[in-house]
């Protein structure tokens, strides 16, 4: 392409380049106050997990593929009209948020993002979701209110175990100190009932943790419960006012162009008819020539 050509080509910009100008910076100024005047974003974020196999020493391929299966499920299920009503019924809304729910790639976690206006609503409805889904989950209501049932127990088994092993512990300092006959038969009586205690306290803490839920393939657990967002979403609203400007510039362009093309189009249609009626002066020319 030489220089000639060149010029052609870029005639138009360079005759409309004040439209163009104006075109980009009228797109981009309108995106900024666009920008500027939308309310922030916030986006509350929750994370579940479908079994327990990651919990295992040794968890089983199996189980790990069987849950990434569950997982997908649970994914659709959450998009689902019916989890919708029952979120909004929950929370006595009349309409949801826009949210997001997807399964973290070749793993049994899903992600449950809701995005709004409001960081209170966001972090309300990203809990109903995941409560909607646990309620969806074997057992439901029933099993989140024995989970938390039993582990209330287990935490107050492992406080009594750990104080019935500190007062062992003490006696049998307070033993070997002992002076006495007496004595030595008194604290050896009372380690004996403590640890009988322990015993005790074990057997239970060993059958309560057997009736969790602890190695169940088909249930949720919250990993990472949702929290109120503090900060807005970080928006980049220069690159949206920048992808403006340049689109405003691309579309005057194109008027550039359409413009000149038109333009070309009727000097050539004024040319021929130009043309057309010099054939015809001519032509009337000719014959009174030819009448004289």
């Amino acid at each position: 392409m030489n220089n000639r050509e060149l010029q052609a080509y870029l005639r138009p910009i360079l005759r409309w380049w004040w439209l163009i100008i104006l075109s980009a910076l009228l797109a981009a100024a309108s995106a900024f106050v666009f920008v500027r005047l939308r309310p922030p974003v916030y986006i509350s974020s929750g994370t579940v997990m479908v079994g327990t196999a990651i919990q295992e020493r040794n968890p089983d391929t199996q189980q790990l593929s069987l849950t990434q299966g569950l997982a997908q499920t649970y994914v659709k299920i959450a998009q689902r009209p019916s989890i919708k009503e029952s979120t909004k019924q929950a929370l006595g809304m009349d309409w949801l948020p826009e949210y997001a729910v997807r399964i973290v790639p070749d793993s049994q976690l899903i992600e449950i993002n809701v995005t709004d206006v409001d960081a209170q609503r966001a972090y309300a409805v990203a809990t109903e979701l995941i409560n909607q889904l646990i309620l969806l989950s074997p057992g439901g209501q029933e099993r989140q209110q024995r989970e938390v049932f039993i582990q209330e127990q287990l935490r107050k088994l492992e406080q009594g175990l750990r104080e019935t092993e500190d007062e062992i512990n003490r006696k049998q300092n307070d033993l070997s100190s002992a002076l006495s006959a007496r004595q030595i038969r008194q604290i050896e009586e009372q380690i004996g009932a403590l640890q009988a205690k322990q015993t005790t306290l074990q057997g239970t803490y060993v059958g309560l943790l057997a009736n969790t839920e602890r190695g169940s393939t088909n249930t949720i657990n919250v990993l990472d419960s949702p929290v109120v967002p503090l900060e807005p979403v970080n928006d980049r609203w220069y690159l949206l006012v920048l992808v403006a400007g340049i689109m405003g510039a691309a579309v005057a362009s194109a008027g550039a162009y359409l413009l000149e093309f038109l333009d070309d189009r009727l000097v050539n249609v004024e040319q021929n008819s130009a043309g057309d009626r010099t054939d015809d002066v001519r032509h009337i020319a000719r014959c009174q020539v030819g009448i004289g």
